[in-house]
């Protein structure tokens, strides 16, 4: 073959390689458009306040107790992701010790819990100030507004699936812990 025959197949090659990905890449983007948003916990108050249907004063509390919600998380929220960055460092050594591996991971556990745990009162609070009516429908949407939460919610996959029929879990990428939401390709579609 001549310089030229292989200089032609060699730019037809680059042409369909690009054009594979240009392809791929629209592709990508279109399935990325028709995935939902993501909530990262700034409507959930909005969510609950319409859901509930609170009154003024209900309001009222309802915001104080979010005020003491995000300031009890504040520094436990630093202290999770310091115990986690600990944990994560010990892949700096070269001999890391089951013990010390044990201990880093229970102490992130430990937070993360702690998280849980203030999550839990906080939403066990909300639904002291409601009525009886307002707590059958809190009880009917608590599922939904905890995945509307941002960091700081419950870990939803370790949870029981919602028992109400209407919502399943959140879908692989947007459980809390599973990374970035656009950090991988949506799954397959059946």
């Amino acid at each position: 073959m001549n310089t030229i025959t292989k200089s032609k197949i060699v730019s037809a090659v680059v042409i369909i390689l690009l054009i594979a990905n240009m392809i791929s890449m629209g592709i990508f983007w279109l399935k990325k458009d028709q995935r939902p948003p993501r909530n990262n916990g700034g409507n959930t108050a909005d969510f609950l306040i319409k859901e509930l249907k609170l009154d003024s004063a209900q309001q009222k509390l309802y915001q104080q107790l979010r005020e003491e919600h995000r300031d009890q998380l504040e520094k436990l929220k630093e202290e999770t992701r310091n115990a986690k960055d600990a944990f994560f460092n010990l892949l700096n050594k070269d001999a890391v010790s089951e013990s010390d591996l044990q201990t880093a991971a229970a102490n992130a556990a430990m937070k993360q819990q702690q998280i849980d745990i203030i999550t839990f009162n906080h939403f066990k609070k909300v639904r002291g100030i409601c009525t009886d009516e307002q707590k059958r429908k809190f009880d009917a949407i608590i599922q939904e507004a905890l995945r509307m939460q941002g960091p700081g919610a419950p870990d939803q996959h370790h949870g029981p699936p919602p028992t109400d029929g209407r919502n399943g879990p959140p879908p692989p990428g947007d459980r809390m812990g599973d990374g970035p939401p656009n950090d991988r390709p949506p799954p397959p579609q059946p």
